[in-house]
């Protein structure tokens, strides 16, 4: 994701692998900010946020993408997929792949602004009202 802050862009990248230049301190699944442009351009940044539970988060693909909420519980599977327990702000709750969830805040801040439904899925009744049906 992309942000913008005054003059100076900033990228929010998610390490999915393994980076050389990333500190020590991150691991693979954690959130690190990236400047693309002004005076700190191709630098990250020492904030990062840890792919923990109680942080906001965004899933990027499966049947779920585009929803926002908080991770509320990891189940580890040795040998198949990790399932990602969510919960949105309706207190509406889902399960994807570890692999679906980009961290996007620590605690239920997120480092980035949200779209205008802020990743809420809406009931079927929701969308038809909203289209004036």
């Amino acid at each position: 994701a992309v942000v913008s802050t005054q003059s100076t862009w900033e990228a929010v990248v998610s390490t999915q692998s393994t980076w050389e230049a990333v500190v020590s301190t991150q691991s693979t699944w954690d959130t690190v900010k990236f400047y693309i442009s002004g005076d700190r351009a191709g630098q990250l940044d020492n904030d990062f946020i840890k792919f923990a539970v109680d942080n906001k988060c965004m899933v990027t693909g499966g049947h779920n993408i585009g929803r926002v909420g908080v991770i509320k519980k990891v189940e580890k599977h040795p040998g198949s997929f990790e399932i990602i327990h969510v919960e949105d702000v309706r207190g509406n709750k889902f399960a994807t792949r570890k692999k679906n969830i980009f961290v996007i805040g620590s605690g239920k801040s997120p480092w980035v602004t949200l779209p205008k439904q802020a990743g809420i899925k809406r009931t079927i009744q929701e969308e038809r009202e909203q289209r004036g049906q």
